[in-house]
């Protein structure tokens, strides 16, 4: 819980962690109506239900009396067979829409590295495949070794991440160590969704009232096959996972889009600044002259220890396997053994 991560955290930290708690209960969350328009006669509404995973992003209130008719889901499903252009229309039109919570989405899923050179037409394919769900305060949205089939977007709230210690002795978790945070809009679970090896580290918690978007793994190799950008883009995660260029730190912070075009030089400044102070950050660390954070320390053990047990495993399925190549061998020796010749 919350209170264990503060506990382990130190002063700065602390303030931190207060500072997101009380970040959490006042953004994101507070409803704020805004009048977009008013509808008459023949205009329709609520295609975001029937065509999308989300829910509506608006409501309709009745100024006066008003007849309406409606079309379920199922049915709009059987006129898509039918007449898929009807669909494509309501797809289009969504498209278009231009209120806080389409376009923060789109902002959301581009902030994906692997998902920002992607046409706009596939991103609110994305967008319509999302599915939202609410955490509420210290509620553990993925622990370590959780294995999940869906890339998760926090749409609102603050996220802590942790990382638990484990007691040698008991086996159990004694503590959280707190480690980072997450903004609305930063996503994670990513890499786990597309290779089983890749689980989670750390903890994902809630550390105020959340609402995650989410893509599951099928949605996403659904939408590959009649898209070949994304199907590129999917194929060069899988094979950047399987090279092992991929870090274990599965999540990445929200990072509102630059307004304008940087100049190239100014680019290339930032970047040189930005690894010299990694280079002399990993220097200090390795000269001793800075510690290294708490939840960092626990964490490198824990890999540690994970490699030596994943040596054993693997020399486990060796031996494993020279054992029933040996036996196979045995079950195929000639039954006449004085025989100068083999199979004799």
């Amino acid at each position: 819980m919350l209170s264990g991560i503060v506990d382990a955290a130190d002063s700065k930290h602390k303030q931190m962690l207060e500072s997101l708690k009380g970040k959490g209960k006042s953004d994101g969350l507070n409803s704020v109506i805004h009048h977009i328009g008013t509808l008459r006669e023949n205009d329709y509404f609520g295609e975001v239900g029937l065509v999308t995973n989300l829910k509506r992003t608006a409501s309709v209130r009745a100024k006066e009396y008003v007849t309406l008719a409606q079309m379920s889901k199922d049915t709009l499903m059987l006129a898509k067979r039918e007449y898929p252009h009807i669909y494509q229309v309501f797809q289009e039109k969504i498209g278009t829409y231009k209120d806080h919570d389409m376009v923060f989405r789109k902002k959301m899923v581009q902030n994906l590295p692997y998902f920002r050179k992607l046409d706009s037409h596939i991103i609110g394919e994305l967008v319509n495949h999302l599915t939202t769900k609410r955490y509420e305060a210290d509620a553990l949205i993925c622990g370590r070794g959780d294995e999940k089939q869906e890339i998760m977007f926090l749409k609102a709230g603050v996220i802590v991440i942790e990382v638990p210690v484990i007691n040698p002795d008991s086996n159990k978790v004694d503590e959280s160590i707190y480690m980072d945070w997450l903004n609305e809009g930063s996503c994670f679970c990513v890499y786990n969704s597309f290779n089983k090896d890749m689980c989670q580290l750390v903890n994902f918690r809630a550390c105020s009232t959340c609402i995650i978007d989410s893509i599951s793994l099928p949605d996403l190799m659904e939408l590959q096959r009649s898209n070949i950008q994304l199907s590129d883009t999917l194929k060069k995660v899988e094979i950047e996972i399987l090279n092992g260029e991929k870090s274990e730190h599965d999540f990445f912070r929200y990072r509102p889009p630059r307004e304008g075009n940087s100049q190239n030089i100014i680019k290339s400044m930032i970047r040189k600044k930005f690894r010299e102070s990694v280079i002399r950050y990993c220097k200090e660390i390795q000269s001793g002259e800075r510690k290294v954070q708490p939840a960092l320390e626990a964490l490198r053990r824990f890999q540690s220890e994970r490699k030596k047990q994943r040596v054993k495993l693997n020399q486990l399925k060796f031996n494993q396997q020279t054992n029933k190549q040996r036996l196979f061998v045995c079950e195929e020796e000639p039954e006449n053994e004085d025989s100068p010749l083999p199979g004799l």
